[in-house]
């Protein structure tokens, strides 16, 4: 009998598995279990969202892989999504509805002027009682928790004020006069024929400083609405986060466009997660021309600087038909872009045919025109005036340098400012303290330089400079130094893991040794100080020196390759998995969180960090690793299905062996699960005679699943939920990992497994791992009667079940003796 006629009772079963529980709201509460305090009763689920690292997109296997998990689970409380993102082993949380509902209030048992309320709900209250605080959970409230919200899936770090910025690349003072002053008298032309200017160049002529120095001079006319810096080298470029990075700016600066997002996000939460277009047409279009926001207002000024740094092409030209188009359509609208970029042909194939759509504005910031090459000679005359004056006014005489020696190097330049700003780093350098000899050095690089023609001469000459700089290397240290930079070309794959201690722990390099392999390129690459090196990376001052690293063509012996660099970290991070396995192998499976702690703990040994630093950096060192330990797993199925040699296939066979129920059920994040679980599928639909000949994996159907021997909360299952999107074009949902937390969620797990036992008898279980470890796999397709039209974890109704494909992938513990 299907035991979807036996009623509400079965169904609430299924709560455990699907993440949520059907409550009244007051019972919905946050807790922390590392806090001193719970306050009332245990949470009944834990749910972690996916903090991942960025995995790549495999095309040739038969799964669907989320790259760089975006972590946009609206439904989860603001406490929920910093807990998950900071300590995803330690915080345990109870499902809980929209932050944008009003929230309930609890009072305490001992009185107060509502004492013994119930489900009550107050809008915009302000309330006083003599033994507590004031409490406001009004408008303030609900206008910060939006622009949380939004801060949660921004880029970080693009703002023109932004930390990470400091020091930003701005116009020297009494350089780029002219090109700035057409600008401003551009911007603020009221009836100017352009709503759009189109900065463009080739790479290192300034075009950064100059956009910077424009946002600059507007914030202080509080007239800058947004200004996004995108780059590729440190990982500001997510194509994604575009126009909520502009929603939020606006929102901080504009207080009725702040009032118009929270109408927004109340309304849908998800537009977070939405295509490019539909978040232009609900950040831009809805508020400025449907509500009319700064109508009759001054104009707000939009910057984007470094367009092509974006990752990806696609996005760039729509970025640019979606800006042209707007304007073209809305021309009384009070927003001015700016969009600055290098000499890209698809970029400015865009704009020319968007130029019959709408007309725009140019500067073009050439290399070697007059005012640029006075610009760059000025620079290079402050600069070492700076040195001689304030820096090493002890080494260098007044004398210093020579005017044959400045004019030299400012031709040398021909105005290309990111061969000026490289060489006056390297001649300051505070580490050689010898700003002599290091300007003879760059002059000695300009004198060997043999350019083909004139135009070449700056590109050619930044190369030399950059293999000047690489060679003073000692060649004893440069595979360390190869490794080093490899890694941060590479860090995108790091996440949360980028700071200096996240490299020196995946490379199983102290320290120290990382710090000498790089002593040498403080004049490219921003360096952290030891106090920082578990808040901070390494930064490059130049976008430029990451192409050089990565053209083989010009920096020859000194090429990094990025799939090297690749292949080397995946490679480190499942060396520390094989480790603590070995470490580890004792106790039981649930106790896995635990272990890793205790291994990862070694690696602080010396740090003088808090508990709540080491936590963090513990939790992400484990999402990196099992993220290894999946990227190996794939690229050693692949190697093998390409090449069936007994070698690929009993090294393959050896890490599979490895993985045991710990691992699976209670180390993989909610996105390493998911793809474990598919590909113990595709390999085992590939090997099924070689895995049943070795006793390595068996079959069984779901109704054969023994279930008795679990226990909370020795032994306990997992899964992870993911929304797949039905059309090609839709937007994936973030994997989310579910797992109980207290005894009745527990038994509720439990029931629901059964349930689905009796409704979907026949389908296929896998039953995985090296004796004494084994653990059950399956994937297990949702339909809209098992979440009672609700959807899973807000307790919202479902309004997408027909564009989206709801699974859950499921890994339990099973004993040898079952």
């Amino acid at each position: 009998m299907n035991l979807r006629s036996k009623g509400q009772n079965v169904k609430t079963s299924l709560s455990g598995l699907f993440g949520w529980r059907k409550q009244s709201r007051s019972q919905i509460q946050v807790t922390d279990v590392g806090s001193d305090v719970m306050t009332g009763s245990p949470p009944d689920l834990v749910v972690q969202r996916n903090a991942w690292p960025a995995i790549e997109t495999h095309r040739d296997m038969d799964t669907s892989v989320v790259g760089n998990a975006r972590n946009l689970n609206d439904a989860l409380s603001e406490d929920i999504q910093n807990a998950a993102s900071s300590t995803p082993y330690c915080g345990v949380h109870k499902i809980v509805t929209s932050e944008y509902e009003a929230p309930d209030v609890y009072t305490n048992t001992t009185g107060g002027i509502l004492n013994n309320a119930n489900h009550l709900l107050l809008n915009n209250p302000t309330m006083v009682d003599n033994s507590t605080k004031v409490i406001n959970q009004g408008g303030d409230n609900k206008a910060s928790r939006a622009k949380k919200l939004l801060s949660k899936h921004i880029i970080p770090g693009a703002a023109h004020d932004s930390s990470a910025r400091d020091p930003p690349p701005k116009c020297h003072p009494g350089t780029r006069i002219k090109i700035n002053e057409r600008i401003m008298d551009w911007f603020y032309t009221e009836a100017k024929a352009e709503l759009i200017l189109r900065i463009h160049g080739p790479a290192g002529v300034g075009k950064s400083a100059i956009v910077q120095t424009l946002a600059e001079v507007l914030a202080l006319a509080k007239c800058l609405g947004a200004s996004v810096f995108f780059s590729r080298p440190n990982r500001r470029n997510d194509s994604r986060s575009v126009f909520i990075t502009v929603a939020y700016q606006f929102a901080v600066h504009i207080q009725s466009y702040c009032a118009f997002i929270c109408e927004l996000l109340a309304f849908d939460p998800e537009i977070v997660n939405k295509s490019m277009e539909e978040q232009f047409r609900a950040f831009i279009v809805k508020p400025f021309v449907e509500k009319k926001i700064g109508e009759g207002g001054k104009a707000w000024g939009i910057l984007l600087d470094g367009l092509d740094e974006l990752d990806e092409r696609d996005r760039q030209r729509e970025i640019i038909r979606l800006i042209t188009t707007f304007v073209h359509d809305h021309p009384k609208v009070p927003l001015v872009w700016v969009i600055s970029s290098r000499l890209e042909p698809h970029i400015t194939n865009t704009f020319k045919q968007q130029r019959l759509v709408c007309n725009y504005k140019e500067e073009y910031v050439p290399i070697d025109s007059p005012e640029a090459c006075q610009d760059v000679e000025h620079y290079l005359r402050s600069s070492f005036e700076i040195i001689q004056q304030v820096k090493f006014p002890h080494i260098v005489g007044e004398d210093w340098p020579e005017e044959t020696k400045i004019v030299k190097l400012a031709h040398a330049a021909s105005g290309l400012f990111a061969f000026a700003d490289v060489a006056v780093r390297f001649i300051e350098d505070p580490n050689h303290a010898d700003p002599i000899t290091r300007l003879d050095d760059v002059l000695s690089v300009v004198d060997g330089c043999r350019v083909g023609s004139a135009g070449d001469q700056p590109f050619a000459l930044l190369d030399a400079l950059y293999t000047r700089i690489i060679t003073r290397i000692p060649p004893k240290i440069w595979p360390t130094t190869q490794r080093v930079l490899g890694a941060i070309t590479a860090s995108n794959l790091f996440s949360r893991l980028d700071c200096v201690k996240g490299f020196s722990v995946v490379l199983g390099l102290e320290l120290n040794k990382v710090y000498a392999s790089i002593n040498d390129f403080y004049s490219v690459l921003d360096i952290p100080p030891l106090g920082d090196v578990y808040s901070r990376g390494f930064r490059f001052h130049h976008a430029s020196f990451v192409d050089f690293l990565r053209d083989a063509t010009r920096a020859n012996e000194y090429y990094i390759s990025y799939d090297n660099a690749r292949d080397d970290l995946r490679e480190s991070g499942l060396r520390i998995w094989l480790d603590f396995k070995r470490q580890s192998s004792q106790g039981r499976s649930s106790d896995y969180s635990d272990k890793w702690s205790r291994y990862a703990s070694q690696f602080h040994s010396k740090a003088n960090q808090s508990r709540d630093t080491c936590g963090r950096f513990n939790g992400s060192l484990s999402e990196y690793v099992h993220a290894a330990l999946w990227n190996s797993l794939w690229e050693k199925h692949n190697t093998v299905k390409q090449d069936m040699s007994q070698r690929h296939w009993d090294e393959l066979l050896d890490l599979l062996c490895q993985v045991d129920a710990g691992t699976a059920c209670y180390g993989f994040g909610p996105l390493a699960k998911k793809l474990a679980v598919e590909l113990w599928f595709d390999i085992w639909k590939t090997y099924r005679e070689e895995f049943t000949n070795r006793g390595v994996v068996r079959e069984i159907r779901l109704e054969q699943l023994q279930l008795d021997h679990l226990e909370w909360p020795r032994e306990y299952p997992t899964h992870a939920h993911f929304a797949h999107p039905r059309k090609k074009a839709g937007k994936f949902s973030p994997v989310i990992l579910i797992k109980p937390s207290t005894p009745e969620s527990f038994s509720d797990y439990i029931s629901g497994l059964k349930y689905f036992q009796q409704d979907n008898p026949a389908l296929q279980v896998l039953i995985c791992g090296p004796p004494g470890h084994h653990f059950a796999i399956f994937a297990y397709k949702y339909t809209e009667d098992d979440f009672e039209k609700r959807s899973l974890h807000t307790g919202k109704k479902i309004s997408k079940v027909d564009k989206y494909d709801y699974s859950g992938y499921y890994c339990i513990p099973y004993p040898d003796n079952v």
